[in-house]
């Protein structure tokens, strides 16, 4: 076959993987852009951008499965080609590096995580604009590494920044907002700063209430937030009320022995313990709730 035939059959190729790829058969896709890549560095060189395009949906692929470690491996090479040949700050080779950072943060790696994702935020702020779409990925992906190594008061300050981003550029009660804003919240919480965080997860539960339903779980996940901010404040009557809407709502989309049930009905019981002349129920809860709780409720 003629270089140009080749070339002509790795494009069908390639072409082939990417449908694959969008109807989320990452397996398939996988082994035809493994082939894509080898035969675009063969023909075309290890640099080559659309060698690297290759490599980077290799990668994609690979992140799709589950299969962390070897994503983090193949987007760190894609990155580095793509620095050499298309320079640092070239949107395709921040897209890598952000995938790279992501790779690394599933795997609990969150310092590197967090340098990699500062460094991306740092290259699309530039090119890109502060308030661009994926500046602030980047950005609450830092904010995520940073809480998930407990600087939570870095955390604060860098979730508020992409929630007031995502909020200009993406609109006040958008998922992604909401969600740098339920982060925000969590850190505030996390800091003992229960009043403000209670101000944010109130605002954070009614805009999701509004725009993915009452009983979504991510509503119901800034509920219960909601009501823990109010019981560390001693708003125990509120507190209750709170607690019980959203072990009712989880009861009912999730079911009555699922942990996030079992977690807010945990949260009411022990309100009830604190209001005068009311005697909780007896909840039977599985043998490692404590340590669940103990992990997510301080």
């Amino acid at each position: 076959m003629t270089d140009a035939g080749h070339s002509e059959d790795l494009y069908h190729k390639y072409q082939k993987a990417e449908e694959l790829y969008k109807n989320g058969k990452y397996e398939e896709a996988e082994k035809l852009f493994r082939e894509t890549a080898e035969g675009r560095k063969t023909t075309l060189g290890v640099n080559n951008p659309d060698t690297l395009w290759s490599k980077h949906h290799l990668a994609e692929s690979l992140y799709h499965q589950g299969k962390y470690e070897e994503a983090e491996n193949v987007f760190r090479e894609a990155a580095e080609g793509r620095k050499i040949s298309l320079g640092v700050n070239n949107p395709d080779t921040l897209w890598s590096k952000h995938r790279l950072a992501e790779s690394l943060y599933r795997q609990g790696k969150y310092n590197e995580a967090e340098n990699i994702f500062r460094e991306t935020a740092e290259g699309r702020k530039d090119g890109l604009g502060v308030d661009n779409p994926d500046t602030l990925w980047s950005k609450h992906y830092l904010a995520e590494s940073l809480y998930h190594q407990g600087k939570y008061e870095e955390a604060e300050t860098v979730f508020r920044e992409t929630a007031e981003g995502r909020k200009i550029s993406l609109g006040e009660n958008n998922p992604d907002t909401l969600w740098s804003k339920h982060r925000l919240a969590e850190s505030l919480y996390r800091q003992e700063k229960y009043n403000v965080a209670e101000i944010i997860f109130r605002e954070t539960a009614e805009g999701r209430k509004l725009t993915l339903g009452a009983d979504d779980a991510n509503t119901l996940w800034s509920k219960h937030y909601l009501a823990e901010s109010l019981y560390h404040q001693g708003k125990y009557g509120e507190a209750e009320k709170v607690f019980r809407e959203t072990a009712d709502g989880r009861e009912k989309t999730l079911g009555a022995d699922h942990s996030d049930t079992l977690w807010s009905r945990m949260g009411l019981e022990k309100t009830l313990k604190k209001l005068p002349g009311i005697q909780p129920a007896t909840i039977e809860l599985f043998d490692d709730m404590n340590e669940y709780n103990e992990e997510y409720v301080q």
